[in-house]
């Protein structure tokens, strides 16, 4: 269990702390980014699930509350990973948005040339 909270430990400082105040839409989309392309984030996570699986596999059948932490605990990290790839849409959406608003045409009315 330690790499799993070495791992939380890890993201929550590097990646969601900034001592001006809230990052933006782009930044945290910029750093979303790097994280999935990341090949260590990647390797933590391959671990990660492996370890989980590992511990359901292992855990007695009539334990359940132990079951049922091990099966929360995936959902939890399928739940980070796709929080990190809805913050690379909404930068995506962002960026796209305010390019039609600094170009002066709508974006439908630029698609259709």
């Amino acid at each position: 269990m330690s790499l799993i909270k070495t791992f939380f430990a890890c993201i929550k400082h590097k990646y969601f702390k900034e001592p001006e105040g809230e990052l933006s839409v782009l930044k945290k989309g910029e750093l979303a980014k790097q994280m999935l392309d990341n090949p260590l984030y990647k390797e933590i996570i391959a671990k990660i699930e492996v370890e989980l699986k590992n511990l359901w596999l292992a855990s007695p059948v009539m334990d359940s509350n132990g079951r049922e932490q091990v099966w929360q605990m995936t959902q939890m990290l399928k739940k980070i990973d796709s929080k990190f790839q809805a913050m690379v849409k909404e930068a995506i959406y962002e960026q796209k948005l305010t390019e039609s608003m600094t170009s002066g045409q709508p974006e439908s009315a630029r698609s259709e040339t």
